[in-house]
């Protein structure tokens, strides 16, 4: 499960459930943010992805969700049947979404799960992830290839999209389920690692994109706090100069002793913490997560208002939720504010008017006055 956002709405793709008869959700639901309303949006079926757990994305959403890439993924059960295939969510004119496997060549990864995402100059960068057996943290770019010239591209299709392998992952530990962000030319790496290890967060791995080699970034602690623990299955979300990492759990390491045998448990957590990328210090924020929650999925709006959605609940991650939590990392605008205090003032606009939202609000505000 992944999420994406605009100006207007949150958007959730995918996800597993055991209450579903097929276990993976084949949809896409978005979120008003100004009328606080969830809405199924219709998708033809062809094209939709079988592997929707576990699977990396990059979305475009600026001031409206345009484009959401997604890259892998596993079906159930989990690593039986794993994607290498790229596949483009594409809002059409019409204003709906249509499904597009992307045509790849090249240096093509293994069918996996629980990689990362990140697009950068043009680029998307692929990092790691397991078939099921085996973890890497191979690098790998994909960007699009053309048959015009090249101040026509803007209006043309790409013929193709090439993977090229960038690093083959030796002298580093394999992982999945880490996430990471973008940083001028650099991707910065945030934990991860496997169900019996999780990368530390006091040092990080940074990949440098102009040299495309690894180097190791020393973070500062929190002075009363220190440092977060290392974690999968985590929340990650980027605003401004920080980063944001919420909830997720440890590796196994927590002992319970049952009738003849000892378990090694996951713990959960629902701390949040902020990464300063400048001065790449810790601090442990204020505020917690709802509950102890991971495999949930995050995404922060552009006026910087980070949602977060479903997960499990327990250490052996057979309880699901589908609480949605969102918390300001920033102080929300006046317009933002003013519009919300209209909607409440007038509660019926988002039923006579289905289609109302944040960056609409005005066109609307002439019925009521």
């Amino acid at each position: 499960m992944r999420m994406a956002c605009d100006r207007s709405y949150i958007y959730v793709l995918g996800g597993f459930s055991p209450l579903l008869e097929t276990l993976l959700a084949q949809e896409l639901w978005r979120f008003n943010i100004l009328t606080d309303t969830w809405e199924l949006m219709s998708i033809p079926e062809k094209g939709f992805p079988e592997e929707l757990a576990s699977f990396a994305s990059c979305f475009f959403g600026e001031p409206i969700l345009s484009e959401f890439y997604i890259f892998g993924g596993t079906a159930v059960p989990f690593g039986t049947r794993a994607s290498n295939s790229v596949s483009l969510l594409k809002r059409v004119r019409n204003g709906n979404f249509i499904w597009k496997r992307l045509k790849t060549i090249g240096d093509i990864p293994v069918k996996q799960y629980g990689s990362c995402l990140v697009h950068n100059n043009g680029k998307f960068y692929a990092f790691g992830g397991t078939t099921g057996w085996e973890y890497n943290l191979q690098v790998r770019s994909l960007e699009p290839e053309f048959n015009g010239k090249e101040d026509e591209r803007d209006e043309l299709e790409p013929v193709h999209w090439r993977w090229t392998l960038l690093h083959d992952g030796s002298d580093v530990n394999g992982r999945y389920r880490h996430e990471a962000v973008v940083v001028n030319d650099e991707i910065i790496l945030i934990g991860g690692g496997t169900p019996e290890w999780t990368s530390p967060l006091i040092e990080l791995l940074v990949f440098n994109t102009s040299e495309n080699k690894f180097r190791t970034q020393m973070t500062l602690p929190d002075i009363n706090y220190g440092y977060p623990v290392g974690r999968l299955y985590y929340g990650c979300v980027k605003f401004g100069n920080n980063a944001y990492i919420l909830g997720g759990c440890t590796e196994k390491s927590v002992i319970h002793q049952l009738v003849d045998q000892i378990v090694l448990r996951p713990k959960l957590l629902q701390d949040c913490w902020k990464l300063d990328l400048k001065e790449w210090c810790w601090t442990l924020l204020p505020g917690q997560l709802n509950q102890q929650i991971c495999f949930h999925a995050a995404t922060v709006t552009p006026e910087g208002c980070v949602y977060i959605f479903g997960g499990t609940t327990d250490e052996k991650f057979e309880r699901r939720t589908n609480q949605l939590q969102r918390c300001w990392i920033t102080p929300p605008s006046l317009f933002y504010i003013a519009a919300r205090a209209v909607v409440n003032a007038y509660p019926d606009l988002s039923k006579r008017f289905h289609d109302i939202a944040l960056t609409n609000i005005f066109d609307y505000l002439s019925s009521i006055c």
